[in-house]
This record gives structure tokens, sequence and C-alpha cells, in this order.
């Protein structure tokens, strides 16, 4: 019997499979997203299981070779940083991969027999594939934890030039998002949007009135959904530059949303930052 492998159909699912991945990511790391830089991870990525899939490789080899394949795709697509950084990068990278993959292939099998239970000769429990996602999961838990309770951080903002550093407050609650793109908001009292847009574009912003915004800021200006305790209202954010947590240098994508009230202030501070940062 002759296997024919369409290498050329592989590689681009391959790609389309790894560059959604590396988006979906991104995202929830809250990383400053570059198509060239995941469009090149991808296709390394696609190429590498591309050649793997030619070479029969299996069983632990391919475990290990997957590993090493999600460290190099996440230090192409979002740089180095540090080697924490790098491996909590790469352990979410495996895991939107696994449940991207896993949501295409129960799509896929609508219908049809499961593998693992009905074909004859094949396992009836993968109690190794379980393990391993489940040691997956608790070091990407054990990883992140830290981070998730924090209280306080140091932010860095940049737009249009303008740079600005304050303590910020970490808040969990705040869920607010871009609808449209998703990206997080971070909340910044008057004076220090005055800091960093000018006294009347922050005093504009605060009043939610982009439309006399200058034309450089209005072209950055999106509409985000902010709700409290039995309130809700729109807030106008600025699409960010740049957004730093010192002494992590690595550049965050995220909206700055200016906070209606002339001494608003969170807990004594001047900014509040998701804690998805």
């Amino acid at each position: 019997m002759t296997t024919v492998l369409y290498a050329d159909v592989l590689f681009v699912i391959d790609f389309s499979m790894d560059f959604i991945s590396l988006w979906v990511t991104a995202k929830l790391l809250s990383l400053r997203r570059s198509a060239w830089r995941y469009a090149l991870s991808a296709a390394l990525g696609a190429l590498a299981a591309t050649v793997m899939t030619a070479l029969s490789v299996e069983g632990i080899a391919e475990a290990v070779a997957a590993l090493a394949l999600s460290v190099v795709m996440a230090l192409v697509a979002y740089g180095f940083g540090s080697a924490k950084r790098l491996v909590g990068r790469s352990l979410a990278l495996w895991g939107a991969g696994a449940l991207i993959g896993g949501a295409v292939t129960a799509l896929c099998s609508l219908g049809g027999r499961d593998l693992a239970a009905g074909t004859p000769g094949a396992v009836g429990r993968p109690w190794g594939y379980i393990a391993v996602g489940v040691l997956l999961v608790w070091a990407f838990v054990r990883l992140i934890r830290p981070r998730l309770g924090r209280r306080t951080a140091r932010v860095r903002i940049t737009v249009g030039g303008a740079s600005v550093e304050a303590e910020a407050l970490v808040d969990t609650g705040n869920l607010a998002r871009d609808p449209v793109s998703g990206d997080a908001a971070v909340f910044v009292t008057l004076p220090l949007a005055a800091r960093l847009f000018g006294e009347e574009n922050a005093r504009l912003l605060a009043e939610v009135r982009p439309d006399a915004l200058p034309e450089a800021l209005h072209s950055k200006v999106r509409l985000v959904p902010a709700s409290g305790v039995g309130t809700s209202s729109l807030c106008a954010g600025i699409v960010a530059d740049e957004i730093i947590l010192p002494p992590d240098e690595t550049p965050r994508r995220a909206l700055v949303c200016v906070a209606n009230a002339a001494k608003y202030r969170f807990g004594g501070f001047d900014a509040l930052i998701p804690a998805t940062l």
C-alpha cells in the first residue's frame, strides 16, 4: 500500500492553524501583534510539521520535536525577553494550538466514529495524552500565578511621541475591551492624561467627545463599553503606540481611556490596568 502525501495542502493547513494559534496566544497575553513575524513563525512551524509527517516522526520523538518547535515559533513571533517569559509563551502557544486543533477535530468527527473508543485496536483510554495535558496546564498556571496575584505595577504609556510613567493598580475586574479588536483598556486619571495628550485633549476624551480631537488622535479613538455596579457607559480610548510594564520591556498592546472625573484616582493610583496585562 502506498501513502500519497500532498505536501502543499498539508503546509497550507498547518500554516493557517499555526498563524491562528499565534494570534490567539498574543491576544491572551496582550502582546503586540506583528503579521509578518507571525507569518514567518507559522511558515517555520508548517514546514517542520510537513517534514516530520513525510519522515513519519512519531511517539516521543514527535512530542519532543513539537515542544521544541513551539519554543522556536514563540521566539520568532514574540521575541525573547527572558527564559521564563519564553517558556510561558511557548506553553500558551502549545495550549492555544491544542485547543484549536481539538475543536477542529471535534467538528470534523461529528457523525463519525471515535477513533479512541470505537476503532478496533485503538487505545480506549488515552491516559498518556490526558496526563501530558494536565501537566502542561499545571505548569502554565504555576507560571502565571504570581502575576495574577500582583496588586500594583509600574506602567509606561507612549502615544504620538509623548510618554508618561506611573504606578498603577492591577484590577482583575477590569474587563473593558475594544469590542472590535478585543484590546484591553488601561484607565488613567485626568491629570495623567493631560501629561500624555495635553489638557484640552484629555478633557475631550474624558467627556467622550472624539469628534473635537485633532486628526492625529481622532484616527486612534475607539469607543469602549464600560460597566460598574448597576451602571454602564461608553469611554473614548486611544490606541497606545506602546505600553511597557518595567522592568519587563516587552511592548503590550492596549487602549488608554480617561476617567471621566477631574479628581478621580484609583485607590490613590494614577492608572488602573487589567490583570491580563
